[in-house]
């Protein structure tokens, strides 16, 4: 009988604690400092974890709760846990990097988080925030003590940077241009990413690859200037880009036209009539 109470009492104990624990799990992944400070009050386990392997610590992260997080940590949290994937609290946070993330990533720093463990596909920290066009953050990071770990190099970057200038995927774009690629590649078209950024009227693109050294005058392999491109297509205001960085109005093609012409023959003739007014013919 006494063994039979014993038990009861140690599954009674067992079923209280998980409850609790699943408290603490629920509270980081809401937000709710209230649930987790009586979960912690309850006694419950810093380190229990969800199917995917998530602390409580990892989750607060995730979803963006800086004072669950100080909370957690000020209560003996491992910083250093990491999910089923080899994220850390840190990898969590440096990945959507923004806002209270960027918040919860300092706090993290300044509790000597591990700022050099991979997950399982080997992204660092560093990585994950730069991956994800979070720049000023892979900064911080570097500052902190990160390794800076390059995931493009040489002509990888360089292919990287077309694509994402090809399709006008800022994002893409702001992560491969960390890793400093050549700016002025060609496709096999001739094509550099500065007459990508032009045709699609990618402003932010142009002016970073023009302000890191991309020559404005380079044509492909018809002739074609980044000018011609932003011309023909009416971004007036990537024309204005261009030729703020010294674009020649008056570069002809291999058929003998000119930005002008082209801007003329697509219809847009305010930009025509625009660059015509600078033009030295």
């Amino acid at each position: 009988m006494k063994v039979i109470l014993i038990y009861f009492i140690f599954g009674w104990i067992s079923f209280l604690y998980a409850g609790v624990n699943e408290d603490l799990l629920q509270g980081a992944s809401e937000g709710n400092i209230a649930l987790v400070k009586r979960s912690i009050e309850q006694r419950a386990e810093l380190e229990t974890r969800n199917a995917e392997g998530e602390t409580a610590l990892i989750l607060a992260s995730w979803y963006g709760s800086p004072e669950i997080v100080s909370l957690l940590l000020e209560n003996g949290a491992n910083i250093n846990a990491q999910d089923n994937t080899g994220y850390t609290a840190i990898a969590k946070a440096s990945s959507l990097g923004v806002g209270r993330h960027y918040e919860i990533v300092e706090i993290l720093i300044q509790a000597c988080a591990n700022l050099n463990i991979k997950t399982k596909d080997g992204k660092s920290p560093f990585l994950l925030a730069v991956l994800n066009g979070h720049s000023e953050l892979g900064n911080t990071l570097k500052k902190a003590g990160a390794k800076e770990e390059p995931y493009f190099i040489g002509s990888a970057a360089d292919s990287e940077l077309l694509l994402a200038t090809a399709v006008g995927d800022l994002q893409r774009f702001k992560y491969v241009f960390f890793f400093k690629p050549n700016v002025n590649v060609v496709d096999k078209l001739g094509q550099t990413p500065v007459i990508h950024a032009a045709r699609n009227g990618n402003l932010e693109m142009l002016k970073l690859l023009l302000k890191a050294g991309a020559k404005v005058g380079l044509k492909d392999k018809t002739g074609k200037t980044a000018l011609v491109f932003a011309a023909r297509r009416g971004h007036k205001e990537a024309v204005t880009v261009l030729l703020d960085f010294d674009a020649d109005v008056d570069l002809e093609d291999n058929d003998h036209f000119t930005a002008i012409t082209w801007a003329e023959r697509f219809g847009q003739r305010d930009i025509a009539d625009y660059l015509r007014r600078l033009s030295d013919k």
